[in-house]
């Protein structure tokens, strides 16, 4: 998403698979940041799949605490920062989802920097998420979000609207290191192309700042409170899902600010490139089977809605199943009735599928008095 990143930072070493990943772009310097040596020993073992980052000259590896590293070298500036702590369910870990080290972060951005935030979704409830996206959107101007397949989710902020140059992310993309490391075997987000990358944005700037910006339950470090609500949500094992509703990708197209919009606007992807695409996110298993749904409704809509398009054919193919998630396949429905593609058969199925929902999701329902 940058313009011209050469110097990045890292923030949680982990595998060493991000730090990978970084390097094969053409940047010149990599901070890494890992206050834990047992994790720097550990991740030797991921070399396989890391390429060892290490090794590489242009990585500089400290093992401090990532708030004390930025604040003793005020001066030093970032293209991206990567932020990749653990869990924030783990003592100490929610000083890094702070009001106070978001605005440190955003300090050591140049112009046109990029921070990016790694934040998981499983054992987490909608409104602790709220806590780090209210806490991020009160420092950055322009936040998006992206929810790569069977990923967690990522938040892009930046001191000014994302500015992407689409013939320099193709060639980007198709850089042999890039789009090899985007399409590792076992991956759990193959990238093979503009569409692809451009699909797993979910959540434009404008509508994050309506969905999040200006409320007040912040995590600072004076009122640690995702300190304290994370390991609840850990305890009760619950998970994130109002984010999902807010998917910009389920509107019709002149209602979202997305990037892929913009770029369709450019270019058009080839009927064959969106059938790959299709059959990538229809294949899978059935615990992200909404995931899917989602994607295939977003090509609906991305085809103008075009009845008969190989979209389309496949979300019919998908109803007539009828074994999936209600909420993907009522997500399903109602594209389907925005798209103006509901016959008379098609509102009767439409009913039918309403009304067995309320007898299996809804006790009052499921009794016949």
């Amino acid at each position: 998403l940058h313009q011209n990143p050469k110097k990045a930072l890292v923030i949680g070493l982990g595998s060493g698979i991000t730090v990978g990943s970084v390097l094969t772009h053409p940047v010149d310097a990599v901070d890494v940041v890992e206050i834990s040596p047992e994790v720097v020993e550990a991740s030797r073992f991921f070399a396989h799949v890391s390429g060892s980052p290490l090794d590489d000259r242009r990585v500089k590896l400290s093992g401090s605490d990532a708030k004390d590293f930025l604040h003793l070298q005020p001066d030093a500036k970032y293209d991206a920062i990567v932020s990749e702590p653990s869990n924030p369910w783990i003592a100490g870990i929610g000083n890094l989802f702070t009001v106070e080290f978001f605005a440190e972060a955003k300090q050591h951005l140049g112009e046109g920097g990029i921070m990016i935030q790694w934040i998981h979704a499983y054992e987490m409830n909608d409104e602790t998420l709220e806590i780090i996206f209210n806490s991020f959107s009160h420092v950055f101007d322009h936040v998006t979000v992206w929810h790569p397949r069977n990923a967690d989710i990522i938040l892009a902020g930046s001191a000014t609207p994302l500015a992407v140059s689409f013939p320099e992310l193709e060639r980007r993309i198709a850089t042999p290191t890039v789009h090899a490391d985007l399409n590792r075997p076992g991956g759990t987000a193959a990238i093979r192309n503009a569409v692809d990358f451009l699909s797993v944005q979910i959540l434009s700037s404008a509508a994050f700042k309506t969905a999040y910006a200006g409320k007040e339950n912040l995590n600072s470090d004076l009122f640690p409170t995702l300190e304290y609500e994370a390991p609840k949500t850990f305890y009760l094992g619950e998970k994130a899902v109002d984010f999902y509703r807010r998917d910009e990708r389920l509107r019709p197209r002149r209602y979202t600010g997305l990037l892929l919009h913009d770029y369709l606007g450019e270019s058009e992807p080839a009927d064959s490139e969106l059938e790959g695409f299709i059959r990538f996110f229809s294949e899978g298993k059935s615990r992200t089977d909404d995931l899917h749904m989602k994607r295939l409704l977003y090509l609906l809509i991305v085809r103008s809605m075009q009845a008969g398009s190989p979209a389309s054919a496949h979300i019919d193919e998908y109803l007539a199943r009828g074994n999936h998630a209600l909420y993907g396949q009522l997500a399903l429905w109602r594209t389907k009735i925005a798209a103006g593609e509901m016959t008379p058969a098609a509102w009767a199925a439409y009913r039918r599928f309403e009304a067995e929902s309320l007898r299996s999701t809804v006790s009052v329902f499921a009794s016949p008095d």
